[in-house]
């Protein structure tokens, strides 16, 4: 699974709402993109927010290659993040 090694990925969503992200995330799935939602906590108040993420890619390059597939094809704005090898799913399955 490539989702446990560290590595680009780009962020194609955030959501108040998970059923907002797992939504872009099934549709994106159903295209054939691998995607994940990580929920993320914003401040000190305690709000979560849930990002929508597509791939592990081991080169920036190749995740700015699949930013502009994305933008082109799904009018959808991505920005790279770097991922450490923990398992993004584990967080909020």
């Amino acid at each position: 699974n490539n989702m446990i090694t560290p590595g680009f990925s780009l962020q194609v969503g955030s959501f108040k709402k998970i059923e907002l992200a797992e939504f872009l995330e099934s549709d994106l799935e159903n295209k054939g993109y691998s995607v994940y939602v990580e929920s993320a906590l914003i401040n000190e108040m305690g709000q979560v927010w849930y990002r929508v993420f597509i791939g592990r890619f081991s080169a920036k390059t190749e995740a700015e290659k699949i930013g502009i597939k994305v933008k082109k094809l799904e009018g959808l704005a991505s920005v790279i993040k770097w991922h450490e090898g923990e398992s993004p799913k584990a967080l909020y399955d």
